[in-house]
């Protein structure tokens, strides 16, 4: 055996087994010469040549110091979209998206628009001082550096935008703030993507929260009364459903629970169900393809009792699909026979009979049934044992 190489330059020719590729010998002999190499020695003590190496031939030279210095292995750099850069990667390392948060295709091409637009400059110069909230299939929410601005940034935002300027509008007019829904700073702002600036609520979402474990018939009923407040704030602004009332949409604290999200929220009377297969749907049969928000809060405020959701016979609602999920919700109240066994089960699994009560009247609303949902609301919250604080 030959003498081992030594230093950087002859580790690289040692690696590269096909000089004449663009992104091995050819590129690599071009773009760094001597004293590139002794300035990346000089100021990186631990400038390590074959680890650089490791992310070839997919990344060149540029992109693998990017990968290398934001600490991104090669294992892991490998499993990111093929279209995305070595130097956007690390940007959303930094920021705190992982290749976990990708589980749609979407998602890829809007993060190469977010990337072209300038008026998202300032977060990728400085990445590290942003933060990374959230994800949907068309918008990611980031953080600002302030700490105070959330950014939702994403594709087809006029909807939300729309609803939020109605709820800002309708704020003005009352002379008050609203307290349970999400609220809008500044307005929508065109380009490459579409931005909307809101105000950042600091808490957990009620998804993130029910991971760990359900929740105590207070903190239930609390939080149950915030979305409907939620409800009942956006109504006051012409704005009838929400139609996406899911965990996931709800940031809670230890006092109260705001709603987010407006992007399928609608003024139309006759709203049809639109996604949240998990948490949608009707209960009427009569109206099967109708918006029911209260409905939805029900399945929520049981899961939030329980730590199971209603409908999946597991209990645990990832191990059914959302279509087995709306078939289930489905039959159980065209059969009187099974409407009759899903509110047994109601009653004997809510450990709390006065809330697995109004959970299952949440269960059985109509969509419009906000009058007499508050005045059992206004009841409960009422009793000493509960200790609601609006």
């Amino acid at each position: 055996m030959g003498e081992k190489p030594r230093g950087i330059r002859d580790t690289l020719r040692l690696e590269i087994s096909e000089p004449g590729d663009t992104q091995s010998g050819g590129s690599l002999e071009e773009s760094i010469d001597d004293l590139t190499l002794q300035t990346l020695q000089s100021v990186f003590s631990d400038f390590d040549a074959e680890s650089l190496l490791s992310y070839f031939p997919r990344y060149d030279i540029a992109e693998a110091l990017c990968l290398w210095r934001a600490g991104i292995s090669r294992k892991e750099a490998e499993t990111w979209p093929e279209g995305l850069h070595g130097y956007q990667i690390s940007c959303l390392h930094y920021l705190g998206i992982t290749p976990g948060h990708l589980t749609y295709n979407e998602q890829e091409d809007l993060l190469k628009a977010m990337f072209e637009d300038p008026r998202l400059g300032e977060i990728w110069e400085r990445p590290d001082e942003h933060a990374f909230l959230g994800s949907g299939k068309h918008a990611f929410v980031v953080l600002d550096d302030t700490g105070k601005t959330a950014y939702k940034i994403g594709r087809n935002l006029e909807n939300e935008y729309g609803v939020l300027k109605k709820m800002r509008a309708q704020e003005r007019k009352r002379g008050r703030r609203f307290q349970h829904m999400a609220r809008m700073k500044k307005g929508l702002g065109r380009g490459q993507v579409d931005v909307i600036e809101l105000e950042y609520i600091q808490g957990r979402t009620l998804e993130q929260v029910l991971r760990d474990s359900s929740l105590s018939p207070r903190r239930t009923l609390r939080y149950t009364q915030g979305i409907f407040y939620g409800l009942m704030e956006m109504r006051e602004s012409g704005i009838l459903y929400h139609r996406d009332v899911r965990p996931a949409n709800v940031i809670v604290d230890n006092k109260k629970a705001i709603l987010i999200d407006f992007g399928i929220a609608t003024e139309e009377p006759q709203a049809l169900i639109r996604d949240n297969r998990r948490y949608g749907g009707s209960n009427d049969v009569a109206e099967i393809h109708r918006a029911n928000d209260l409905f939805s809060l029900g399945q929520v405020s049981y899961v939030m009792a329980t730590g199971s959701h209603l409908f999946s016979e597991s209990g645990d609602a990832r191990s059914i699909t959302a279509g087995d999920l709306v078939i289930r919700r489905r039959e159980a109240f065209e059969d009187p026979k099974k409407r009759r066994r899903y509110r047994e089960k109601v009653y004997d699994t809510v450990p709390d009979a006065l809330l697995a009560a109004f959970t299952w009247q949440l269960m059985t609303s109509r969509p419009d049934d906000y009058g007499p949902v508050g005045d059992e609301l206004a009841r409960l919250t009422a009793l000493p044992i509960y200790e609601i604080i609006t």
